[in-house]
């Protein structure tokens, strides 16, 4: 039997990830990525393991409990099934240059290209391949995928079904300008489904931008080099990163303007939506279904967002920004499921900043987080249904109503302060006074100790930096706590009172849970949350810019409903 000998160091290595580090199942933090040993014949001890002899042009492979004398064996070659346009030429510029130089144009788009009514499968795996890092995300991500769109526009991915596909999905690289990715079924896919990543210059001669004076029309394309204006409509996407964990249904770095209207997502390793940035903002998720989510990893949600680094970015009026001036993201009339390993069915992580999530359904999961700096969060009107109880991978529960987690509730203007009103959340456990915390904040320096006038007495009450009002909660005793660091207090005493306006949460109830009417009041309340109002004309008036190939028409139950052309 031969005798393998392997040197290395753990620390070192891997590409899966950006940051350079992974954490194992056990939660602890390592330096390096996983290691891999291929074609070592006295290995194979396991379904779907093979060994190829190059002498002998032998393979050998274990079958599994699906193989029969039928079984045809498929290796695939090629990571790339369709290339539509070509990568934009380099600009080739000195470190020091300025952005109003002039530098060869980007090519000629393609324009108006259809993929429909295909079946894509058996391109080859691309998790050993070599990433990139799109931005200041955790995500390492290779330039491949089924489909690879480069410097497009208007081009429509339809009705087609991708399966058994060992790398990406379909890549969106450098400048899209609305893509059309609609009615598709992606199933047991090596990687992500789908994936956009756009391209920035250097931030040099910052200093030196009038941002008030119009950036010439012919340097547009340069700068707008990233994908815009994506539908991602419709969609089932399911048994995604076979391969990589760090996978989604739908992952976007440097990239603006995303709508994600009506898709189901579910089964994957780790968030099922991804944004690894805050490039430009004016995303909007829409009547979207996610579930079964971080089924692999943990220290995640079903949809995760990242907001590290600030971007300059040519807005659609052609004058400079410079995020966080940016368009807020909206995330409304979702089902999110936090099951799985998943903590919060929105991760706002580190620094992730100006979003409006409203008229949702949480079940299983924490409410509003905050965490590393984040900002300029509007959590309205959902609905929060927490089962911490359910131990996760890393022995954490899910998270309370307000969360504000290592350096959460630092706020550099009053406008940029998160705002928690108007929601239900339900917290399933606790049945004792001052055991349910309805509101944590990690660091006491968030918090405040203020003193008040109440009742002709001075007193004084713990005053946390989230504007909070009008909500709801729910806990099986009937009574929450509220924790600022190692201090402890009683929701009803420090947080709402008689006065009110001056203490945190004005408007808001507390009351304890009757579990037998619980789940059909959480029904009734959820499809009202998710069905209520004219979506029609609520999703026409968000969306960003028109487009003929949305139209509506009539179902069969005679509502008004949207559908593609």
């Amino acid at each position: 039997m031969k005798h393998l000998n392997i040197s290395f160091n753990p620390h070192i290595g891997g590409n899966q990830g950006a940051r350079g580090w992974f954490v194992n199942a056990t939660g602890q933090c390592l330096g390096g990525g996983d290691y891999f040993i291929e074609n070592f014949k006295e290995a194979l001890d396991f379904p779907n393991e093979f060994y190829f002899d190059a002498d002998r042009k032998k393979l050998y492979v274990v079958a599994n409990s699906t193989w029969d004398d039928n079984t045809a064996v498929v290796i695939p070659k090629l990571d790339i099934l369709f290339t539509i346009g070509k990568k934009a030429e380099e600009n080739n510029r000195e470190k020091n240059q300025e952005f109003n130089d002039t530098t060869p144009p980007h090519p000629v788009p393609v324009k108006a290209v259809t993929i429909a009514n295909l079946k894509l499968r058996d391109a080859r795996p691309t998790f050993l391949d070599p990433h990139g890092v799109p931005s200041a995300g955790d995500w390492a991500l290779q330039q491949s995928a089924a489909i690879l769109l480069q410097n497009t526009e208007r081009v429509t991915i339809q009705d087609n079904l991708f399966k058994r596909l060992d790398g990406n999905g379909i890549l969106l690289l450098n400048s899209n300008v609305e893509t059309l990715i609609s009615r598709n079924e992606f199933a047991f896919i090596g990687d992500t489904a789908m994936a956009a990543w756009g391209e920035t210059e250097y931030m040099n001669g910052i200093d030196k931008i009038d941002k008030k004076k119009p950036v010439p029309a012919k340097l547009h394309a340069k700068y707008k080099n990233q994908p815009r204006n994506t539908y991602i409509l419709h969609n089932v996407v399911r048994e995604v990163g076979y391969y990589e964990k760090q996978s989604s249904a739908w992952f976007q770095a440097k990239t603006s303007n995303s709508i994600l209207f009506g898709n189901l997502f579910f089964n994957g390793p780790r968030a099922g939506v991804n944004f690894n940035d805050n490039f430009g903002g004016g995303n909007l998720m829409l009547n979207n279904i996610i579930f079964n989510q971080c089924r692999e990893t943990a220290d995640h949600g079903p949809v995760n967002a990242w907001d590290r680094m600030p971007f300059l970015y040519l807005s659609e009026s052609g004058t400079w920004q410079l995020a966080p001036e940016q368009l807020p993201n909206t995330i409304a009339k979702n089902f999110i499921l936090a099951n799985g390993n998943a903590m919060v069915s929105i991760d706002n992580d580190d620094g992730s900043g100006f979003f409006e999530i409203h008229s949702n359904f949480f079940p299983s999961s924490g409410g509003l987080k905050n965490d590393f700096g984040g900002r300029a969060k509007v959590f309205d009107n959902n609905l929060i249904v927490s089962y911490p109880e359910v131990t996760q991978l890393f022995g954490w529960k899910s998270y309370p109503c307000v969360q504000m987690d290592i350096d959460g509730g630092f706020y550099t203007k009053p406008e940029l302060k998160d705002i928690f009103r108007n929601n239900v959340c339900i917290r399933m456990e606790g049945k004792t006074n001052h055991s349910t915390p309805v509101i944590k904040v990690q660091d006491a320096r968030a918090c405040s100790h203020e003193k008040i006038k109440n009742q002709n007495s001075s007193s004084e009450i713990l005053k946390i930096q989230v504007s909070l009002h009008g909500n709801i909660y729910g806990t099986l005793s009937g009574v929450g706590e509220v924790k600022c660091g190692s201090d402890k207090v009683d929701w009803q005493t420090n947080f709402v009172g008689k006065d009110a306006a001056k203490l945190n949460e004005k408007g808001s109830k507390i009351f304890k849970i009757d579990t037998e009417k619980l789940p059909i009041q959480v029904i009734s309340y959820a499809e009202k949350l998710l069905m209520g109002g004219d979506h029609v004309s609520w999703a026409k008036s968000i969306f960003l810019r028109s487009d003929e190939r949305l139209v509506s028409t009539t179902a069969d139950d005679g509502a008004e409903v949207i559908v593609f052309a």
